[in-house]
């Protein structure tokens, strides 16, 4: 319960710094997904860039989706691994458990960057995750004005 509640502390921390550093007016973005059926809403969505490539990540009080995009422009990318051991796509269901069998990776599908400019980034993704242990699981949603650093 405890590491729960650090958790939820984190998150909310993350949610107001976040939010008072988006002088824009646009706040932080949103980014929704559905996960094998089920809809999720992250509290606080980030973004940032290293080099050519972007990572946004969605973060819940219970749940974190991770994707890491091979390029930084409008256009449509695949689940090939990025400078040879990036995964595109990270899905943890249980940020209160640990190990291999909590981590869905993206195996095929795509993420679409559908609008970017110098601090902002827009898309949607579709693709299919796999859990070593449990299989795969369909994963869809959007992310919307996602700032980034």
């Amino acid at each position: 319960m405890k590491r729960i509640h650090s958790l939820s502390l984190i998150a909310l921390f993350t949610l107001a710094i976040a939010s008072a550093s988006c002088k824009d007016g646009k706040g932080i973005g949103s980014f929704s997904a559905t996960v094998d059926g089920e809809s999720w809403s992250a509290l606080a969505p980030t973004g940032a860039k290293t080099g050519n490539r972007l990572t946004i990540t969605g973060l819940s009080v219970d749940k974190q989706i991770v994707m890491n995009i091979g390029g930084t422009t409008v256009g449509t990318y695949d689940m090939t691994l990025i400078e040879g051991s990036i995964q595109p796509f990270i899905y943890t269901p249980s940020l209160t458990q640990s190990g291999a069998a909590n981590t869905y990776v993206g195996t095929s599908g795509s993420i679409e960057i559908t609008g970017i400019d110098e601090s902002r980034v827009s898309g949607t993704f579709s693709l299919t995750a796999t859990n070593q242990s449990l299989g795969p699981i369909g994963v869809s949603g959007t992310f919307t004005d996602i700032k980034y650093f």
